[in-house]
């Protein structure tokens, strides 16, 4: 059966297809903006988080060679402490015997 085609129809349903192939053309490159800037935070997230990794090392190595140095002036403060002690019964010492004589 041969029908005769509208020709204002079929402009119509051309006029509609190129729209939305337009939309979806669209909708396409606004998706692929969308996921390069996803993907731009995401990048920048790993960059953030491997700056923090390598700041929590530096600490933790700073933290370390604090620790060292404070087991080192504890020792020195022992250290001296007890030769104040000894020092200071000695001067009681002689000063007992000075004054015992």
């Amino acid at each position: 059966m041969n029908s005769p085609i509208d020709p204002a129809l079929l402009q119509l349903v051309q006029q509609e297809l190129q729209s939305l192939q337009s939309a979806l053309k669209n909708m396409s490159v606004e998706c692929e903006e969308e996921k390069r800037k996803v993907q731009h935070e995401l990048q920048s997230i790993a960059t953030t988080l491997e700056e923090m990794t390598q700041r929590i090392q530096t600490l933790e190595h700073r933290t370390g060679l604090v620790e060292g140095r404070m087991h080192v002036l504890e020792g020195n403060i022992n250290f001296i402490f007890g030769n104040s002690f000894l020092l200071t019964r000695r001067t009681i010492c002689f000063i007992e015997k000075i004054c015992t004589q």
